[in-house]
């Protein structure tokens, strides 16, 4: 259960007398540390990092971008351990609404094309890095791998952006639930804005503003990053060398990336909500 086989999922059913009389759900935590590694997997893992990087490799969908010509010759050993910047705060990927590394991605993407507003999907999967530590490529890999994880750019109206996000809430927060799709919300870069999960669709989102202040106005264009889309093959690079390039960029003299803002959403209505707890945004 959970990313990275973190937990696991037990389920207990009380039946009596062919009826279900009820049921418990646990999630119990896998210490890695308590368990002996399984020796073959382990030689395979070790196999595998040692191998070295070729120009047989296809990490994208996009004929040009099969292979990377500055890992050819490396081990992956080599590749994923490359050490990026130290994390100035705890870097997860959890939440209905935004994460730190979530954060990250958004931003390495605004950077990449000059954008106002980034979006990256609304994920789980992928893991922790620590207040202090080193950010690696393998930490970036864990967020970022997949089979199409080519990036863009493209514009859209403010009245395309709201309607986008008012889509993707409404599919989190029917009243109906056999009409919501599951999932969390779209991480969004350079964007503010209320939501309130109560209401109907067209009037959850309201206080749309960009990091700069400006409020989105319905009629005016903007600059819109993202990635990760399924049924096309977009132009822009690798996401996971798009956020690489970016850490490096913007990490300080001291190897330190500092994360000016994390665009947490203002959530109204959901006080009495027990999922609330320990939300790092504004709410009531």
């Amino acid at each position: 259960a959970g990313s990275n086989s973190k937990y696991v999922g037990i389920m207990d059913f009380d039946i009596q007398d062919g009826e279900l009389k009820g049921m418990e759900y646990r999630m119990v935590p896998v210490i890695t540390e308590w368990l002996p590694a399984d020796k073959e997997m382990e030689a395979y893992i070790t196999q595998m990092r040692a191998t070295k990087y070729d120009d047989k490799i296809v990490e994208s969908r996009r004929s040009d971008l099969f292979y990377n010509e500055s890992r050819v010759g490396k081990t992956y050993d080599e590749i994923l351990k490359e050490k990026l910047a130290i994390a100035d705060r705890t870097l997860y990927r959890r939440g209905n609404f935004m994460g730190t590394w979530d954060q990250v991605l958004c931003n390495a993407l605004r950077h990449e094309y000059d954008a106002d507003i980034a979006l990256s999907a609304g994920v789980r999967w992928g893991t922790t890095t620590l207040e202090g530590d080193w950010i690696t490529m393998e930490d970036v890999m864990t967020q970022c791998s997949m089979t199409y994880a080519e990036t863009y750019v493209a514009e859209m109206t403010g009245a395309e952006i709201i309607n986008m996000l008012e889509g993707v809430a409404d599919n989190l927060f029917d009243p109906d639930p056999y009409l919501q799709s599951g999932g969390d919300m779209v991480r969004v870069g350079g964007l503010d804005y209320t939501i309130e999960p109560g209401k109907t669709l067209g009037h959850r989102i309201t206080n749309m503003t960009l990091d700069n202040g400006h409020v989105i106005e319905a009629g005016t264009t903007y600059k819109v990053a993202g990635w990760a889309t399924v049924n096309r093959t977009p132009e822009g690079r690798l996401m996971w060398d798009v956020v690489r390039d970016y850490i490096l960029a913007k990490r300080d003299a001291d190897n330190v990336l500092r994360l000016p803002k994390i665009n947490h959403p203002e959530l109204i209505g959901v006080s009495s909500n027990p999922g609330i707890a320990d939300y790092p945004g504004k709410w009531s």
